[in-house]
């Protein structure tokens, strides 16, 4: 099964990024929207796994109090195969959290892709045009108070992330 821990948003959460959406559907941006469904913080990306109760027990392991996350800059990286457009965030608690996440995924012995931990919410991906530096977002918040194991496969051909734990 192909994994990853991720925190997940409520609705009205998702119904902010549907107005942000509009924003840069109107300002030319086009691509790989996300499918508002699909939306989450990765915090840890496991890949293809078997090892289901390991990882219930590093995540019912992990203990952190609730906080808030804010995300009020949209931003966009070029890789070698798409160009992304991504929600940024800045958090202490957040960087803690999965730093003790992947801790304790490693004491597991559970693989996870070790590379430096970003905390962004993927917006579209495979853009054409240009993301507009004046393009002002309205912030939003979400509170994170869990974190869940999610299971990332096709549903009639189209990607879904399904949570599992």
């Amino acid at each position: 099964m192909r994994l990853f821990i991720a925190i997940n948003f409520d609705n009205q959460f998702i119904n902010g990024v549907k107005q942000i959406y509009n924003q840069l559907n109107k300002s030319g941006i086009k691509g790989n929207y996300t499918i508002l469904s699909n939306l989450h913080l990765t915090l840890a990306f496991l890949g293809e796994t078997n090892k289901i109760d390991e990882i219930k027990k590093v995540i019912d392991s992990v203990k952190f109090a609730p906080f808030k996350l804010t995300f009020e800059k949209l931003n966009s990286f070029k890789s070698a195969a798409k160009n992304i457009v991504y929600l940024e965030t800045k958090s202490d608690n957040l960087k803690a959290l999965a730093e003790d996440l992947r801790n304790k995924l490693k004491i597991m012995s559970v693989n996870f892709d070790e590379k430096d931990f970003k905390a962004h919410i993927t917006l579209i991906r495979n853009t054409t045009g240009f993301l507009p530096q004046e393009l002002s977002i309205k912030k939003l918040s979400a509170y994170v108070d869990k974190i869940n194991l999610m299971y990332s496969h096709r549903v009639d051909g189209v990607l879904t992330y399904t949570k599992i734990y």
